[in-house]
């Protein structure tokens, strides 16, 4: 007899359409017709008989189980879709967007996928009797590291600000711009730390990302957070004009985006998501204001100490790693040991693939995986714990060059930033007489013309690739940057073409 007969042994004495409904339902491939007699049980032996109705809950159990959560992950992507939505009934939108009637347009992961209107807050607002058990009773963990909808309501973001050290002037500005950008594309983090102070935006936009984020209270100790934050904070060099704390905490911001607007924060599983987040806020952390090739061949300590091509990041790296295990902060207490190893673990290898020259053997990595591979089954909530940090490092990549893809008024401030720094090691450079500087370091050497070029030609040939390649994963849907970096593609390219029309004249003007 086979495991098909034995399940229907439960239900030899019930009528016949009891049978041939549970037939149907647990699927058997060699179900009874209605018209069989019933089998008379007493027949069977007592322990076969137990044996069968095992078999046949256990079987029934699983498939309720599978239901549940297919029904859990869904309340779970209509309460993520809901959470950015919540109505503000203060600080107007800095933008003049309305707050309600918001049209979007989700990713493939389960959302809407055409435009539609909210004029709703939070599940959490609606009756409870109509809200499925199975999203009241998910844990924190399964929330797939959403932002909660309360960081922000205006007086929980005024509160954060009191407790930043804000200056109380510019509190109204800072959370009217908070509750307009943060968590998007726009949020403008120059402007950002000029309201909040130069000495605070680490601060600030750390503790925004985390509180969002649900898993952070999980596996991180949120009271001892600020601290080391500050403590990050000042391991920047305020003198760098590119690599300081507000590319830092734009790096951070821009990695809480892809997290929270894409698929990514549901493939990653918790402390890894807050581990690649530290990552991101202390992925130049000690910066020097030097590229790795002036530290090679200039013999700098750095390069010495951390022997490797990006002598840098190894040094970024080996700080990150050093200030999570220190006792004074306790920031991964939450987290078993296993776990925190893999944070560190994660932590290190995610910085060290900021580094340029790591990135062509980074992407050809991204390629290895198939699409099967990468785009996990509905019933499976995180990759495989390789391909995680496989898509963080090119994810916290691409957020380490994000700038190429703001908007362009944004963007041109970064490049200045940028450009500046490059000056300064040119300017050392020649005080010693090395001469090993490229060109573009040296601000009497470069040119409109040539600056422009550069422009194109690291958009195109560096940050482009690197954002095609995140863009071809199945789940990520990072339109809007790839929009953005094409848009200053196309406007550097203008200029460029207009530079090179005005030089042309101009030769062929001379006498």
């Amino acid at each position: 007899m086979d495991d098909d007969d034995d399940d229907l042994d439960l239900f030899a004495l019930e009528d016949r359409d009891e049978a041939c409904k549970y037939q149907r339902k647990i699927g058997g491939r060699n179900a009874r017709s209605c018209t069989d007699e019933p089998i008379d049980v007493t027949q069977q032996h007592s322990g076969s008989n137990l044996e069968a109705k095992i078999k046949a809950i256990a079987h029934y159990l699983k498939n309720v189980g599978t239901n549940l959560r297919k029904h859990a992950r869904e309340g779970r992507r209509e309460r993520l879709a809901l959470s950015q939505f919540t109505t503000h009934k203060s600080a107007p939108d800095v933008l003049g967007r309305p707050r309600l009637s918001i049209p979007i347009r989700m990713s493939n992961s389960g959302g809407p996928s055409s435009s539609r209107d909210h004029t709703t807050s939070k599940v959490d607002d609606c009756d409870s009797a109509l809200v499925s058990p199975v999203q009241q009773a998910s844990p924190p963990s399964r929330k797939r590291g959403r932002p909660s909808n309360a960081i922000f309501r205006d007086d929980e973001l005024r509160t954060l600000c009191r407790r930043c050290d804000v200056p109380v002037k510019h509190v109204t500005e800072v959370a009217d711009m908070i509750m307009a950008g943060f968590g998007t594309h726009l949020l403008d983090v120059i402007v950002l730390e000029e309201l909040v102070g130069c000495n605070n935006i680490v601060l600030v936009v750390g503790m925004l990302v985390f509180t969002a984020l649900d898993c952070g209270e999980e596996y991180m100790d949120m009271q001892r957070l600020p601290a080391f934050l500050r403590h990050v904070q000042v391991r920047y060099c305020a003198e760098n004009p590119f690599h300081n704390a507000c590319h830092a905490a734009d790096v951070l911001h821009t990695l809480f985006m892809l997290f929270w607007n894409t698929t990514l924060g549901a493939k990653i599983s918790g402390y890894n998501k807050v581990g690649a987040l530290l990552a991101a806020v202390m992925h130049d952390i000690d910066h020097v204001g030097f590229t790795n090739d002036f530290l090679l061949k200039t013999n700098h300590d750095i390069a010495i100490q951390f022997p490797s091509k990006a002598p840098m990041e190894a040094m970024h790296a080996a700080m990150a790693v050093q200030l999570l295990g220190d006792s004074k902060y306790g920031l991964l207490s939450k987290m078993t040991p296993r776990q925190q190893t893999q944070v560190k673990k994660t932590v290190r290898e995610v910085i060290i693939a900021t580094a340029l020259c790591y990135q062509r053997d980074m992407l050809n990595d991204m390629k290895q995986p198939t699409a099967e591979e990468v785009d996990v089954n509905d019933d499976v909530d995180v990759l495989p714990q390789t391909l995680q940090v496989l898509v963080l490092r090119c994810a916290t990549h691409v957020s380490d060059i994000s700038q190429t893809m703001k908007p362009f008024t944004v963007h041109q401030k970064w490049v200045a930033r940028l450009n500046e720094e490059h000056f300064q090691q040119g300017d050392v450079d020649g005080r010693h007489g090395h001469g090993i500087s490229p060109f573009f370091c040296f601000r009497h050497q470069l040119s409109h013309l040539a600056f422009l070029k550069c422009q194109v030609g690291f958009l195109m040939n560096v940050a482009l690739p690197a954002v095609e390649t995140l863009a071809s994963v199945p789940w990520m849907d990072i339109s809007i940057l790839l929009e953005g970096i094409r848009n200053n593609i196309a406007t550097w390219t203008s200029q460029l073409q207009d530079e090179e029309s005005n030089v042309g004249d101009c030769i062929s003007g001379s006498p």
